[in-house]
């Protein structure tokens, strides 16, 4: 059997076509402007993004001196020209003077710790509940699918209790644990 199936573009008329990809690139533009948005703020210095928040060109407003990127200062109300580009660093440098890097180590942390486990022992579940036979391995299976149909958020209190009386809450364990394994990794 050697028949093409014709181009979808061939069917439908230019006008058509261009309309569709217009659309695409709006939305397109719809979806990206919060991180053109995100990366605009985040050359700003503190009192113009805390000022004109919705503005795109980080200028400095009339009575605020802003350190631009060479390291000098911005005269205050200093508008020499329509739009002025003046990028500075002063938010990336107060990244550093905060819990900032702690953060983002605990993050890491934790999301590698819980990828690795998942990956090991949800493996070895589906493994075992897939090609095994032993006995009560039906009660097994439909006992962990029904896990499936209880809501996560009624499993917010309990999960607490728990991590409370075996002492840890408030550490990397208490993170760890409770997202170590479940039916839905068991089943993927």
């Amino acid at each position: 059997m050697n028949t093409k199936i014709p181009a979808l573009s061939r069917h439908l008329p230019r006008a058509v076509m261009l309309l569709g990809w217009i659309c695409v690139i709006v939305f397109a533009l719809i979806e990206i402007m919060p991180f053109i948005w995100a990366l605009a703020a985040a050359f700003k210095c503190p009192p113009p993004s805390q000022i004109h928040p919705r503005s795109f060109i980080p200028t400095p407003p009339l009575g605020v001196a802003c350190e631009t990127v060479e390291g000098t200062m911005r005269p205050a109300g200093d508008t020499s020209g329509t739009l002025t580009f003046n990028p500075t660093f002063e938010g990336f440098a107060d990244i550093f003077d905060t819990q900032m890097p702690r953060w983002l180590f605990n993050t890491a942390f934790v999301a590698v710790s819980v990828t690795i486990l998942r990956l090991f022992l949800d493996s070895l579940a589906g493994y075992a509940l897939a090609r095994m036979s032993f006995r009560g391995q039906r009660p097994l299976f439909y006992l962990t699918l029904s896990t499936l149909m209880v809501p996560p958020i009624v499993l917010i209190i309990p999960r607490f209790i728990i991590l409370k009386q075996f002492g840890i809450l408030n550490s990397y364990a208490g993170l760890i644990f409770p997202a170590a394994v479940d039916a839905f990794g068991i089943f993927l």
